[in-house]
Formats: structure tokens, C-alpha cells, sequence
């Protein structure tokens, strides 16, 4: 496998994530009308959740994981 593959392919799946996190925007923030503190909120969580998502993704192979790991 190509030495920028996996990042080509996780910034791919960040892309489609950002789409659909865009859509669900659409159809629970604005499609119900929320406003002030509320959007604020909802959005809050949609992009938590979207970054949630990429770091996943990216975990193991791209993110180095070895900081984590115990050294015993």
C-alpha cells in the first residue's frame, strides 16, 4: 500500500462525514427551527460527534496511537 494512502483515505471519509453531518444539520437544526442557545447546542454536538467520527478513523494508522499504550 502507497505511503499516503491511509491519509488520502481518512481525509476521503472526513469529507463524506463533513456532507453528512451538513445534511443532518439541515434536516434537525434548521428543518425544526431551532434558535439562539439550542442551535448553538445541536451544532455543538453534530461537530463533536463528526470529529468523534475522524479521529476513529484515523486511530491505529495515521494518529499513532503508541502515546497511549502503558509502558510497563
Amino acid at each position: 500500500m502507497p505511503k499516503g494512502f491511509p491519509v488520502i483515505r481518512m481525509l476521503t471519509f472526513a469529507v463524506l462525514l463533513a456532507i453528512v453531518t451538513f445534511v443532518l444539520h439541515r434536516r434537525l437544526v434548521v428543518a425544526t427551527g431551532l434558535t439562539g442557545a439550542a442551535r448553538l447546542a445541536a451544532d455543538a454536538v453534530l461537530v463533536a460527534f463528526w470529529a468523534a467520527a475522524v479521529v476513529g478513523i484515523g486511530s491505529g494508522e495515521v494518529l499513532d496511537p503508541s502515546w497511549a499504550r502503558y509502558v510497563a
